[in-house]
């Protein structure tokens, strides 16, 4: 983006050379408290080009600049640029590869803080777009009561052109990308809806509990009948055992209600009717609570979706 008379290579921070790298640490450790202003004069400024109807307010004695020009790719719209270290930790007043002074019209990738103001520009996926953008070791934003990212609502563009997302969206990005195992764009949780979700899946548990509760009960007391379960048998006839370890026989008729102890033929059937009635209403119920949670919460067209159909992060 930079019109600047210095080795391509150079001109990207992230391929600044070790040595660069150890000279900008030991300028960092030096500097401190006893740095005057006075000392400003000795720092290297690149020559600021009047071109094309840009126009500069340029600092008296330090690389710093307010443009007032055009967008490099929109030359008949307006730009303003506000840069304080013009070319950052790369600033020389030469090329060293031609030894003829540095020339800058446009901010650069390598400005140590700027702030763009645009009329038209290209950003990303949009194009012909106005664009405000910000770019610094750090930006701090401070408020003492609110402060408000408000997005959409804005019928038509800077261009004319009717707005094609009128809810638009808000993008939080770490790592300049979106794309990785731990960069991945994912939409943003609303936490109202997640807690009211969390409150309707802590219900329906627990009604499931209930039921595996009853079912439970309902076990117990068979078992229980089971354990005094026991037949009337009478033996007819003679038994005589042919050796210790063979079979023995004899015949057996069995006596009451076709081998059912009387208790539990009175108890179960009344039992199972009640309880499996009472069990499976409350069960087929939950099942459709859940099923009207994922409607509510999870599907797209929820009502009450507990991600946020607009904004991002990663």
């Amino acid at each position: 983006m930079g019109k600047v008379s210095v080795v391509t290579s150079t001109v990207n921070s992230e391929n600044i050379s070790l040595l660069k790298r150890n000279l900008i640490s030991d300028s960092l450790k030096e500097s401190g408290d006893e740095e005057s202003v006075l000392g400003a004069a000795q720092f290297p400024q690149p020559v600021y080009q009047v071109v094309d109807g840009i126009k500069h307010i340029i600092h008296s004695d330090k690389p710093a600049a307010i443009t007032l020009g055009h967008n490099k790719e929109y030359q008949t719209k307006s730009q303003l640029s506000f840069v304080a270290g013009t070319l950052g930790s790369l600033i020389t007043e030469n090329d060293p590869t031609t030894g003829n002074p540095v020339e800058v019209a446009y901010p650069t990738p390598t400005d140590a803080a700027q702030l763009i103001v645009s009329e038209m520009t290209d950003f990303g996926d949009y194009n012909a777009r106005s664009l405000v953008s910000a770019k610094a070791d750090a930006i701090g934003l401070r408020a003492a009561e609110i402060i408000e990212l408000r997005v959409g609502g804005i019928p038509f563009l800077a261009n004319g052109h009717q707005t094609t997302n009128k809810y638009g969206g808000i993008h939080l990005i770490a790592g300049n990308r979106t794309e990785g195992k731990d960069f991945d764009l994912q939409h943003m949780v609303k936490g109202e809806n997640l807690e009211e979700m969390m409150v309707d899946l802590i219900e329906t548990i627990q009604n499931l509990v209930s039921q595996v509760t009853v079912l439970n009960n309902d076990v117990k007391s068979l078992k229980t009948d089971l354990i005094s379960h026991n037949h009337t048998v009478s033996l007819v006839g003679s038994v005589t055992a042919t050796s210790p370890v063979g079979p023995v026989a004899g015949t057996a008729n069995v006596f009451g209600a076709t081998g059912t102890s009387l208790g539990l033929a009175s108890s179960l059937p009344a039992t199972i009717a009640k309880n499996n009635a009472l069990v499976t209403t409350n069960l087929s119920g939950i099942d459709g609570n859940f099923t009207i949670m994922r409607q509510n919460y999870l599907e797209q067209t929820a009502p009450l979706p507990i991600k946020s159909r607009f904004n991002k992060v990663n």
